[in-house]
């Protein structure tokens, strides 16, 4: 017995698809940490800590002297 696969030929697989599995994957990351405006960041997080910022939306990184986006970026 074989296992079917993951995604079916028959499932969509166009931008349409993509945009909601990204939106679904966002919200859950937004879940899984802290959320909220730029003035509601943590003040003494730890090195690692992730924040997604409702004011810039997107995910930023506290590094241990300053929060940081994806890019590297200050934020």
């Amino acid at each position: 017995m074989s296992l079917p696969p993951l995604i079916r030929e028959s499932e969509p697989t166009d931008e349409g698809w993509r945009r909601k599995a990204r939106d679904l994957l966002n919200a859950v990351v937004r879940r899984l940490m802290g959320q909220g405006a730029t003035d509601a960041r943590p003040l003494n997080p730890t090195v690692g800590t992730l924040f997604y910022d409702t004011t810039l939306g997107r995910p930023i990184w506290w590094n241990g002297t300053g929060w940081r986006d994806a890019a590297g970026g200050a934020v």
